[in-house]
């Protein structure tokens, strides 16, 4: 099953004489304006979507288009989601999002492949949605942001000054995350990338000021985050997944680096969720 069930899409323009009643539905509807701009209303608020950007509304929004506008030519999608859990994502989305250039290039796919209607453009326009919609919520919903790969930015350093062995030991870390046990972490670590433990836990050490295993601990809290936001795991189940056999010890060491005890912050509304904690060369300890 399609995570995205489309239902129509189609460009059109609105010269600015026609509007679209207040109104709301049970799908999921996106407004991406390809030329021009148009002030929209959404849940009584004015909406000012401009060229690259888009109105994604939720279901059971109300939403119009006032007459008398500048006049513009939208992309207009409708469509259903049908998996549960993007479904959940996708409330923390905001209903204005602007859009990066990957996400534009991939509505003008979207846009072609809308005006053309050619052979199973109906799954490829999913696909692309629900592309796009990855990448908005990775680009607008700060629980999304910096998550992954995105933990080297906290660390100011420079990846590209790095020794070899570093960038390869970085690289096998952040592609396997949940990597297995501490005791064998390390030895497995080192033979993939082709250096012993001890060379390349001291260059490691010397060049990103923190230890290989404090590494994959910040990359462990920053994968229970998204597993705390995303899935119906327990928080023991998502310990254990990520190899702490101690829950206790998961629990302190994740306040430790975000703040807040796992509960909390799966509880937590989306503006308060703490960002990982980590100062170059010095941790930042609870009190």
């Amino acid at each position: 099953m399609r995570a995205i069930e489309l239902i129509t899409a189609n460009g059109f323009p609105f010269n600015g004489t026609l509007g679209i009643k207040q109104h709301a539905h049970a799908f999921y509807q996106i407004f991406y304006t390809t030329e021009g701009r148009a002030n929209y209303v959404y849940e009584g608020q004015s909406m000012d979507v401009e060229q690259g950007t888009f109105l994604f509304v939720h279901p059971d929004r109300v939403h119009g288009l006032p007459v008398n506008q500048p006049g513009s030519r939208v992309l207009d999608i409708k469509f259903n989601v049908r998996e549960t859990q993007l479904a959940r994502q996708l409330a923390a989305l905001p209903p204005l999002v602007r859009c990066t250039p990957d996400m534009q290039a991939l509505l003008a796919l979207a846009d072609e492949e809308a005006r053309k209607k050619e052979a199973f453009y109906s799954n490829a326009l999913s696909s692309l949605i629900e592309s796009v919609l990855y990448l908005a919520m990775r680009n607008s919903c700060p629980q999304y942001s910096g998550a992954g790969v995105g933990v080297l930015n906290l660390l100011e350093c420079d990846y590209s000054k790095l020794s070899e062995c570093v960038r390869k030991t970085l690289l096998r870390i952040e592609g396997a995350i949940v990597l297995g046990p501490d005791k064998s972490v390390l030895n497995e670590t080192a033979q993939a990338v082709g250096y012993s433990k001890s060379y390349m836990c001291r260059r490691f050490s010397e060049e990103m000021g923190m230890t290989v295993m404090q590494y994959i601990t910040l990359l462990r809290m920053d994968k229970a985050k998204e597993l705390l936001l995303n899935t119906d795991n327990s928080v023991s189940e998502i310990a254990e997944l990520l190899y702490y056999n101690d829950l206790t010890r998961f629990c302190k060491t994740f306040k430790k680096y975000t703040g807040q005890s796992p509960t909390q912050y799966r509880s937590a509304p989306a503006e308060q969720h703490t960002s990982l904690r980590y100062s170059y060369r010095r941790f930042i300890d609870e009190p």
